[in-house]
């Protein structure tokens, strides 16, 4: 889960972080409301790691998606994987451990 959680950070810095980075040079689009979550590596982590229980959905992804339709892309993927994948994975442990 760390591991998704970590590749995750790394594209959505890629993606959504600096001025000159791919969708910015891309779309040469400059935006400082996507920054306040994805600024660095320990933000842009915290903030995903955050997001897979969803109690800060609204504030990381509406604002990647009002400058960025295509960041719906990044967002589902995350939290499908999150989801299905690695909470069923860790309900799944609980129960059998009990």
């Amino acid at each position: 889960m760390i591991i998704w959680v970590l590749t995750f950070s790394l594209i959505g810095i890629v993606l959504f972080a600096s001025k000159n980075l791919l969708i910015n040079y891309l779309t040469f689009i400059e935006t400082d409301e996507v920054n306040t979550f994805m600024q660095n590596f320990e933000k842009t982590f915290f903030s995903l790691f955050v997001l897979m229980t969803t109690a800060n959905y609204p504030d990381v992804m509406l604002p990647a998606y009002k400058d960025y339709r295509s960041s719906f892309i990044f967002f589902f993927i995350y939290l499908i994987g999150a989801f299905i994948i690695f909470s069923n994975m860790i309900i799944a442990n609980f129960f059998h451990t009990f």
